[in-house]
């Protein structure tokens, strides 16, 4: 799962390189642990995991805020969603990846509570699961901010729309956090 490029790429690289290690990460991180000067930090905020890179060249730090969504079993994937500001930048970039398996050319359709869904297409497949960056606008994350569930909209490879659920809980938290 590598990054998307043009003007997200700085973000991009931080949202997809190294999912799987990032994912590992997540799951190992103690919260009520303190990092260490010049280390990641990460912290669960509700179902929301925010995890922040120390300044470096003289940026100001870099977070971004995470969900996995795990099969029943907790053996499998079925979706990561990170979202993060790219530096100098005042707009948010997420990244969606979901399993493979997927109909492609439909996309993603994410639905705030009772809200008409948005249309994400799906840019490309790896090994890994497919990936759907996704800029929400400032509504968009005023809706999650303010919602109580994400519902990400697929189908499979025979046509049949499923949908995968996102807590929001703590998404208004973590999301003032990020900056």
């Amino acid at each position: 799962m590598r990054g998307i490029g043009t003007a997200a790429l700085a973000l991009a690289l931080v949202l997809a390189a190294g999912t799987s290690e990032a994912q590992n990460r997540q799951r190992r991180a103690k919260p009520e642990e303190p990092a260490a000067a010049g280390t990641t930090s990460a912290e669960r905020i509700g179902d929301w995991m925010l995890r922040c890179d120390p300044p470096a060249d003289g940026l100001p730090k870099q977070c971004e805020m995470a969900q996995i969504l795990s099969d029943k079993e907790g053996k499998r994937d079925l979706l990561l969603i990170r979202l993060g500001y790219p530096p100098a930048e005042s707009d948010a970039l997420a990244l969606i990846v979901v399993p493979l398996d997927v109909l492609l050319p439909p996309g993603l359709g994410l639905k705030v509570d009772a809200r008409d869904p948005a249309v994400v297409p799906i840019r490309h497949c790896d090994t890994n699961g497919c990936l759907a960056p996704w800029r929400p606008t400032a509504a968009e994350v005023d809706a999650m901010k303010a919602g109580r569930e994400l519902l990400v909209l697929l189908r499979n490879r025979d046509g049949k729309q499923f949908g995968l659920p996102v807590s929001l809980k703590g998404f208004r938290a973590a999301h003032d956090r990020l900056r």
